[in-house]
């Protein structure tokens, strides 16, 4: 895991065009947003569809490019981590407060490929820690959850850490899904397909229920 106290201070970047390109390397899904936003016509692919056809209530999409989510359904809440260097609009940031605001109000959560998820050693800990990181300060989402609401997380499956000559992804989410309900979450949906099956979206996709 990568939540310290005691990040080092790297030399501030000038370029605002470096900035940006740094900013949106880890969101997976603003390439997606980028090619989408002057069309009249948006593309969404099949699993994106899913999930806005699942997804209830008051939703966040966290650390995954969601004005992607938000062109499809603008009620949709976006939070990154940090701050983009170009001014977007309709997006809110983990280094400004908003944890008052969205503390138990969420009814769905949805990260897709989260690259804040690469920095902690299980699900539950990236859930349930916060603290500064390389990519700004991360929150601790299981504070945002209302009562009966779901997160929608997938990741791949190369971004987790575990002993791969050992056990498998499978054997790894189900050690997962018992720390999970010591949090207090539950495994209501799980697919896991391929590692290469898809780069963008990932290749693990599960529900959990609060």
């Amino acid at each position: 895991m990568e939540i310290v106290s005691n990040i080092l201070t790297e030399p501030k970047i000038k370029s605002k065009v470096l900035q940006y390109r740094m900013w949106k390397q880890g969101l997976h899904k603003w390439p997606q947003y980028i090619h989408n936003r002057h069309r009249k016509d948006k593309l969404i692919d099949p699993y994106s569809q899913w999930i806005l056809d699942q997804i209830k209530g008051f939703t966040v999409v966290y650390n995954s490019g969601g004005l992607f989510f938000k062109e499809f359904n603008s009620d949709i809440v976006v939070v990154e981590n940090q701050s983009c260097p170009v001014n977007l609009q309709d997006v809110l940031y983990t280094d400004t407060v908003i944890n008052d605001y969205l503390a138990h109000q969420v009814d769905s959560l949805v990260c897709v490929n989260p690259l804040s998820l690469k920095y902690h050693h299980s699900l539950a800990d990236f859930l349930a820690t916060d603290g500064p990181s390389r990519i700004g300060y991360k929150p601790k989402l299981i504070e945002w959850m209302a009562k009966s609401s779901r997160i929608f997380l997938s990741f791949s499956d190369y971004h987790i850490y575990y002993n791969r000559l050992k056990i498998t992804i499978q054997d790894w989410i189900a050690i997962q899904e018992h720390e999970l309900k010591q949090i207090g979450l539950t495994i209501a949906h799980k697919e896991i397909l391929p590692s290469t099956w898809d780069l963008v979206n990932g290749n693990v996709r599960l529900v959990l229920e609060n």
